[in-house]
């Protein structure tokens, strides 16, 4: 995941938190903070947590 996550162009920052929160199953808040990285937003700006893919679709 951490390679994959760094291909990606994700900051080492992240990519440790992502790591974290995928590891304790907290999937929702990974993918989120994925998303947040991917299309250059700040943290949280979605004000919730991705819960479906569709939803990542729908929001990007």
């Amino acid at each position: 995941l951490q390679q994959l996550l760094k291909n990606c162009g994700i900051h080492k920052d992240n990519i440790k938190n992502i790591v974290n929160y995928a590891s304790n199953n907290h999937y929702n808040k990974a993918c989120s903070i994925f998303f947040d990285c991917m299309h250059k937003l700040p943290e949280g700006v979605l004000g919730e947590f991705i819960t479906h893919p569709n939803e990542y679709f729908d929001e990007s």
